[in-house]
């Protein structure tokens, strides 16, 4: 992040020097400098990805006093950003996924007050349902689904050995048809081998796609469902995610650790979950999908992290139906 600022900024002085003097040499030779310091950057402080969005960065850093990740007294200090596989990411996350003050799961937690039994009203098939949680992680959601009475299987995927143990331990003899298992939707294009295609009921998935290109885990999601069958789909909004990305200070390394992640938008959600065959649900009050920002009056409920994203719209979540075949 600290890169990503020192680059804007040579980029924009440089722009306002050169409308200054008119030397049109002089800014394609100053610019050809910034490149060159983004690539020594790149290689030695951190990795800059290719869908960081400098205008959607630009907006928030004239915005927050808040100019670097690590000079908050909410965020730990880090001394560099390393980008890993998702997999291995989260691998090395688990142990400290649910203690380390992710305000992001914390709002997901609250929207899920309403937006959770909206998908379960929203399941038509009788029951006994058969659901799956789509990237479980450390089981958050998970305990939900397992507090349902009359499922015939709830299915508990993830790519991470890691989460999954963190899971299987938070969730132990909590229902006799809870079913653990590794599912990784980036390296495999079937579905996994316990759970047929077209026989869920219903998938619950929070803040996972972010991780996935669209085609990949809308694809899965329609493999999974049977027709009419439903999807509960939350993510990091894209104004969010233009600026940072999930990830952890591994303690060990005082390394920032993230995941490949893409800053996906709620039009390019909406569009590819219907070349899928998956279409919004409504609410009562005719809302589709919802996207909810950080304001003042949130701070203590999502806590310190929170503080600096105020203004910004970080979470967007909704209901998605697969239509009949």
């Amino acid at each position: 992040m600290a890169a990503n600022i020192f680059i804007y900024r040579i980029t924009r002085i440089t722009y306002k020097s050169s409308l200054r003097l008119g030397h049109t040499i002089y800014l394609v030779q100053v610019a050809y400098a910034a490149l060159k310091l983004a690539s020594i950057l790149s290689r030695y402080i951190i990795h800059i990805p290719n869908h960081f969005d400098l205008s959607s960065f630009a907006a928030w850093n004239s915005s927050t006093s808040t100019m670097a990740e690590s000079t908050t007294s909410a965020d730990p200090p880090f001394n560099s950003i390393r980008y890993l596989p998702t997999k291995e990411a989260y691998d090395r996350w688990a142990e400290v996924y649910d203690s380390d003050g992710n305000f992001l799961q914390a709002l997901d937690d609250l929207e899920l007050k309403t937006l959770f039994p909206r998908f379960l009203e929203s399941i038509k098939s009788p029951k006994p349902w058969r659901i799956v949680d789509l990237g479980c992680g450390t089981g958050r959601n998970t305990a939900l689904l397992a507090g349902i009475s009359d499922t015939a299987e709830v299915f508990a995927l993830d790519s991470s050995s890691g989460m999954l143990e963190v899971a299987k331990s938070r969730l132990a003899g909590s229902n006799p048809n809870l079913r653990f298992g590794i599912f990784d939707m980036l390296a495999s294009p079937n579905t996994p081998a316990d759970v047929a295609p077209g026989t869920v009921d219903a998938i619950i998935s929070t803040l996972v796609v972010e991780h996935i290109p669209l085609p990949t885990f809308f694809g899965h999601v329609s493999q999974l469902l049977r027709p009419g069958g439903v999807l509960l789909l939350t993510n990091m909004h894209s104004e969010m995610g233009g600026i940072s990305q999930a990830g952890f200070v591994d303690k060990a390394t005082g390394e920032k650790i993230r995941p490949m992640s893409y800053a996906h938008t709620v039009d390019d959600v909406v569009l590819e979950a219907q070349k899928a065959g998956l279409m919004v649900e409504n609410n009562d009050q005719g809302t589709g999908i919802i996207e909810r920002g950080v304001d003042q009056a949130m701070v203590d409920k999502l806590g310190l992290r929170s503080k600096k994203w105020v203004g910004v719209t970080c979470w967007f979540g909704g209901v998605f139906r697969k239509v009949d075949a």
